[in-house]
């Protein structure tokens, strides 16, 4: 089976994009950090990576493009992959304050976070976000 290496949770939008890029079976491998994606596969533990690169709101994703650019390892292909945010939490709309994201995802939803009036933290990753909003949630 191939082994595809991803950055984030399980859930995350480029695991979703690894399993329709190659439309087959495929074992996904979450990692923290798009440096550990490369890694693994550059040491053969994974034998693809996905990483996203571009997205029609934020532009590129810099942080992709430079890791590439220090393996030895070569794009095969592109896909394009559809993003739908949620916004995931306990009560109502008006009483969110605060949306925990991706800076990439923070940058996005940027025009409803301001309309709402809603403050901001960067995270790791989309998904990994509503571990992060449980966790919270377990501490009130």
């Amino acid at each position: 089976m191939i082994r595809v290496s991803f950055q984030g949770e399980r859930g995350a939008y480029s695991e979703a994009a690894a399993r329709a890029f190659f439309n087959i079976d495929v074992q996904t491998v979450p990692f923290p950090t798009f440096a550990e994606v490369l890694e693994n596969t550059t040491l053969d533990k994974t034998e693809y990576s996905i990483l996203p690169v571009e997205n029609s709101l934020e532009g590129s994703v810099g942080e992709s493009y430079d890791l590439l650019y220090s393996t030895s390892l070569n794009a095969i292909g592109e896909i394009y992959h559809r993003i739908e945010h949620c916004l995931i939490g306990n009560g109502t709309l008006e009483e969110v304050d605060t949306v925990y994201s991706h800076p990439q995802a923070l940058g996005q939803c940027r025009n409803f976070i301001e309309k709402h009036n809603m403050k901001t933290v960067p995270t790791y990753d989309t998904a990994g976000s509503v571990k992060i909003i449980k966790e919270l949630n377990k501490k009130m």
